[in-house]
Formats: C-alpha cells, structure tokens, sequence
C-alpha cells in the first residue's frame, strides 16, 4: 500500500517488480492521473486509512508525513493497515544547525506545505509509539562543502509490527 502515493513513481516501481500494490492519495487529480494509467488507487486520506487490520504486507508514506496535520494519526492508521511494517521517508530538519554557520537554508525544508518537521530522534520516537522495532536510514548526501560531518536531507525509517 502507497499511502500519499501522488503520480504513482512508487507504483510503477512495484508493479515493474511484480509486486501487487494499491494506492490511496487524498488529492483526486493525482488518484485519477494513477488510476487513468491503470493503478488502482482510491481517493483516500493517509490520516484516516479506511481498510481492514493487517489488509497489507507493508505500507509506504514516501514524502507524506511532513504534510499531515496530524503524522501520529497517519503512522497509527498505517501500522493498523500493515501486517508486517511501515517505510516512511521525511526531509531531515537536523541539517538546519551545521548549514546555519555557511548562511544555507535548504527551501525543500521550508515549503509552506510542511506542517512536521523530523530529526532522527522525533522520527524514531513516533514511530516507536506502535513499532516493536525501528531502524532510520540517511539518504541524499547534501553539503559535501560541510567539514563538521556528512549531511543527508532525507530520513528513511523501517518499522516492523
């Protein structure tokens, strides 16, 4: 299940490997784009998942937390959906501090459209609250001009029921 799905990259990446996959996303263009292309996807928000308990091996949130009003409710409903685990990816804020020092602020950080905004820790903490186990991932190598450390601007976490 691809939860935020958009205009399906993920599904077609899951239907090329076979993998059986349903989307849902709460913007109806995008969810008829999807469908219009043969995906099947509802109209759906990610906060308020209407299927049954365990309906999915896994569900995905790719670039959708950092939107919702409430990311709490979209992992709580998504764990409820998955009978395995939840693959979130979110921008990582934790970069903001090192880049201050060069006068670099990156805008994906800062669109208006982020409610949410995750370091490392928040992520894990949030995802613990209905998780058995969870491990964050970097992506996105950014800054290489930065010496203090290596900066990624994206988080990966995989969470297993």
């Amino acid at each position: 299940m691809d939860a935020g799905c958009g205009g399906g990259a993920y599904l077609d990446a899951l239907e090329r490997d076979g993998i059986s996959r349903i989307g849902a996303d709460i913007n109806q263009k995008y969810a008829g784009f999807c469908r219009e292309r043969g995906h099947n996807v509802v109209q759906m928000d990610a906060q308020a998942m209407a299927f049954a308990s365990s309906s999915f091996d896994s569900v995905i949130l790719i670039e959708v937390l950092e939107h919702l009003e409430s990311p709490r409710r979209a992992l709580e409903r998504a764990f409820t959906v998955a009978r395995k685990n939840v693959l979130v990816s979110v921008p990582n804020i934790d970069v903001i501090p090192y880049l201050y020092r060069y006068g670099v602020v990156p805008w994906h950080l800062l669109e208006a459209s982020h409610l949410t905004f995750f370091t490392p820790k928040l992520l894990e903490t949030l995802m613990l609250e209905f998780a058995s186990d969870v491990e964050i991932y970097y992506y996105g190598k950014f800054a290489h001009w930065v010496d203090e450390r290596e900066l990624y601007m994206q988080l990966f976490a995989a969470g297993s029921r």
